[in-house]
């Protein structure tokens, strides 16, 4: 019967807690913006790439509710993953053998988790009529297939939803799991440590099932699975697409390449393929979280260019499953590919040959250049930064710190594992 597979979920409906089989204590930084919107009334949205920890960030805001006096039955879990069912069956079931009443005539307010809802056919519409028609119902819902999930909900619960992108653990959240102290004051004192645990974090990419995973073979193994998850099942599903080898052959490219600046022209001969497809399919994999696209940004930094994208992975342990081999060359390609990443970088500079590797553009503009090796020679990056009429710029190095000002401008060099336990404003 299908009550009982709900109960199955649902075990606190009988113990009072979400159980010992999800760890509590390290709770993701997004667990608090999540919690900060659990009062409102739109539908919280949590999407992002597979195994990211989406539903245990859920049971997290399940066990957050229960210890903040929520009565037991008035929560809800359900997920599609295994179970193909109709919304409307499930709440029917609940209403029936747990609330024993309807949720017209429930009077306080009702907790409804939906994960994997992607496999819920016209999930967004169906759950825009009980948004509708309840005002009770508090939605939290989730998925897997980020291409789904974004599309589907801001085409059909355009203001009657909140989005949250949860990605992979960043390095400190990798450092907190595996219960690894440092001090921020004296960092000098734990680099060598820290950077040997970065090697490991960069190859995991920040997935939580592989924080207690040493074989190198499972972990590429384990992260491919989740690239041809996307390529082979969500994408084809999504827009309908057949020619999956023009995937991987974009893929490939990137992973040979990671940063090629794009030429759809060029490829277009190469795939004999037309350019709007070439297009389309980038399209696909950017919104599918598999790459990101860097724009090239003009000198007055406002503009950018439609032209010379330069495409990465957005994740960057997905490199490990292109290289057998990681030469020195390569790998300051890959953490090129993780300080974009790690940035949220979303531009460039290139003008004939000067060229900057990430300018981050907020309040201020910095620009980042990533600088992978031993000897680092700062006269061409200063003399770019004049040509911009910029006085402050970063070097991402290998485990190198040090400040140096050239003709009053100041270049800041911090070790990549560094840049990786800050935020961006933090490079300031």
């Amino acid at each position: 019967m299908l009550i009982d597979n709900i109960i199955q979920y649902n075990t606190w409906w009988e113990t009072g807690n979400i159980g010992n089989d999800t760890p509590i204590d390290h709770k993701r930084k997004l667990f608090y913006d999540v919690i900060n919107y659990i009062k409102d009334r739109q539908i919280l949205v949590i999407y992002g790439l597979r195994r990211t920890g989406k539903t245990t960030l859920m049971y997290h805001i399940i066990d957050y509710l229960l210890k903040n006096g929520i009565n037991k039955y008035n929560i809800l879990y359900f997920s599609f993953d295994y179970h193909n069912e109709e919304l409307k069956n499930i709440i029917g079931e609940y209403e029936k053998y747990i609330l024993k009443n309807t949720l017209m005539m429930e009077n306080s307010k009702i907790y409804i988790f939906l994960d994997e809802i992607q496999k819920l056919e016209d999930w967004q519409n169906k759950i825009k009529i009980y948004y509708d028609t309840y005002k009770n119902i508090k939605f939290i819902i989730s998925g897997s297939a980020s291409i789904n999930i974004e599309r589907n909900s801001n085409e059909s619960l355009a203001g009657r939803m909140y989005d949250f992108l949860l990605n992979p653990m960043n390095f400190q959240e990798f450092l907190n799991l595996k219960n690894i102290k440092y001090e921020m004051d004296n960092i000098v004192l734990y680099k060598d440590m820290l950077g040997k645990v970065f090697n490991d974090y960069l190859l995991k990419g920040g997935f939580p099932e592989l924080i207690d995973e040493n074989d190198d073979k499972k972990i590429k193994r384990y992260i491919k699975t989740i690239i041809n998850s996307i390529v082979l099942i969500d994408i084809p599903e999504e827009f309908q697409i057949k020619n999956i080898e023009l995937l991987k052959n974009i893929l490939n490219i990137i992973g040979d390449q990671p940063g090629f600046i794009l030429n759809y022209d060029l490829l277009s001969r190469s795939f004999n393929v037309s350019k709007e497809t070439l297009i389309n399919y980038f399209y696909y994999l950017d919104y599918s979280l598999i790459i990101q696209p860097v724009l090239n940004i003009r000198k007055s930094f406002i503009a950018t260019s439609r032209k010379m994208k330069k495409i990465y992975f957005y994740n960057s342990s997905f490199l490990y499953n292109y290289k057998a081999i990681m030469d020195s060359n390569y790998y300051g390609k890959l953490i090129e590919n993780f300080v974009m990443q790690h940035l949220n970088a979303k531009y460039y500079y290139r003008e004939k040959t000067d060229e900057i590797d990430f300018i981050l553009k907020d309040d201020i503009i910095i620009p980042v250049e990533v600088r992978y090796r031993k000897n680092i020679n700062t006269q061409n990056f200063v003399k770019i930064l004049k040509k911009l009429n910029l006085n402050y710029g970063v070097i991402i190095s290998n485990d190198l710190f040090k400040d140096e000002i050239i003709d009053d401008i100041k270049v800041k060099i911090i070790p990549v594992w560094y840049m990786a336990l800050i935020s961006p404003k933090d490079l300031k």
